[in-house]
């Protein structure tokens, strides 16, 4: 009787043992299955957004990236040169475009066709006194050059005629003939062909409007004069080295206005405690505003402007995008026409003394601008 109810108990353990493992194996099997089903979930979301969401979240690693840009620079350099580009006597070079450095000032087209303004420097009676026996220098020629410019609707060429004069009497008597040209304003591009208006035109439909480069070609096109979009990228370029010491300037202000908080990003309490002084600004200052939406709106827009361009091509790209969107965002929390400033800010740039810069930041022009009748265009203030 002993023997058997022992032999029942070790029956009964077995079993019960047998069904915790069964229970073990069914509870591995469903958390395979629950993490199986996790995983699928996460491929179905990335598929989703791969295909219906914006063109930004369709790359999810930095590997996927390289590889799209891998097989797009390959496409690029198998595409042949475009012959149109070069004048007849010069045959296209074959090397790849990625290393290829053409020299010189880019074939625009129709140039010769548009309309031209010319600009005649002269020198003044009194500067064309002979320094030496003080007779009146005679004119003996001219220096002349051109410059594009945009104004609104029409594209101009602007023909600028620099006359120079000499001494004839000294000249007559084997001296030095003194001679000397009538100064031409200085050019926000050195040796460069577009002038303020067109520089400022490009910029504003860039940064401001949003208007990818190949569109605005396209507009330029449709008026008559084809502009590649190349160009007009290194012409942004060459404006926002133009205009950066009045950027640094303008960082600098905001700096000095403690209206950014310096937070350590830790929990919301110490947040609050540490930046407690900064958060209660707008009680003192009127203003300062109570929220953060001006610059959430301006965020916003530059995520436009980045989708619309789909990529900054490089990091010198990115800081020509920093400075100009600064300034075109600035004149918009202004309300001021970023143009104008703009086409007075590249032309009188290349003349100004460092102690005048804090005159050009937008704020002081917008009250130097209300204190004046009001330029004509395009404008020039001193």
């Amino acid at each position: 009787m002993l023997l058997s109810l022992v032999a029942t108990h070790e029956q009964e353990k077995q079993r019960a043992n047998q069904q915790q493992n069964r229970a073990d194996n069914l509870q591995k099997k469903s958390d395979d299955l629950y993490i199986e089903n996790l995983r699928l979930q996460v491929q179905v979301d990335r598929f989703k957004r791969w295909y219906y969401g914006p063109r930004a979240d369709r790359l999810s690693t930095v590997l996927e990236l390289g590889q799209m840009l891998l097989a797009f620079g390959e496409e690029f350099d198998s595409k042949p040169v475009n012959k149109e580009d070069f004048p007849a006597d010069e045959k296209p070079d074959e090397s790849p475009r990625r290393i290829r450095k053409p020299r010189g000032r880019r074939n625009l087209e129709n140039f010769g066709k548009l309309p031209v303004q010319e600009h005649v420097y002269e020198l003044s009676e009194a500067e064309r006194a002979c320094p030496c026996c003080g007779k009146e220098r005679k004119e003996i020629g001219a220096d002349e050059s051109w410059q594009l410019e945009y104004y609104p609707g029409h594209f101009e060429r602007l023909h600028h005629v620099r006359k120079k004069y000499a001494c004839v009497g000294c000249e007559a008597e084997g001296e030095n003939p003194r001679i000397e040209s009538a100064v031409k304003p200085a050019a926000a591009i050195d040796k460069g062909l577009p002038g303020p208006g067109l520089l400022s035109y490009i910029t504003v439909c860039k940064f401001d409007m949003y208007l990818p480069l190949y569109r605005l070609e396209n507009h330029f096109d449709r008026q008559g004069f084809r502009i590649a979009r190349s160009t007009q990228s290194i012409w942004c370029g060459d404006v926002a080295d133009l205009v950066e010491p009045v950027y640094r300037r303008m960082i600098k202000r905001v700096l000095q206005s403690h209206l950014i908080p310096k937070h350590p990003m830790a929990d919301a309490v110490n947040y609050a405690l540490n930046q407690w002084q900064t958060m209660t600004i707008f009680l003192a200052d009127a203003s300062v505003p109570l929220d953060n939406n001006l610059s959430e709106r301006e965020m916003k827009r530059v995520v436009i402007n980045r989708k619309n361009s789909l990529f900054v091509g490089n990091e010198r790209g990115g800081r020509n995008m920093a400075i100009l969107s600064s300034f075109t965002s600035t004149c918009r929390r202004l309300g001021i026409d970023s143009q104008l400033y703009l086409t007075q800010l590249i032309t009188n740039l290349p003349v100004l003394k460092q102690d005048e810069l804090d005159l050009w930041l937008p704020d002081v022009w917008k009250l130097r601008l209300e204190s004046s009748a009001g330029p004509d265009y395009p404008p020039v203030l001193r």
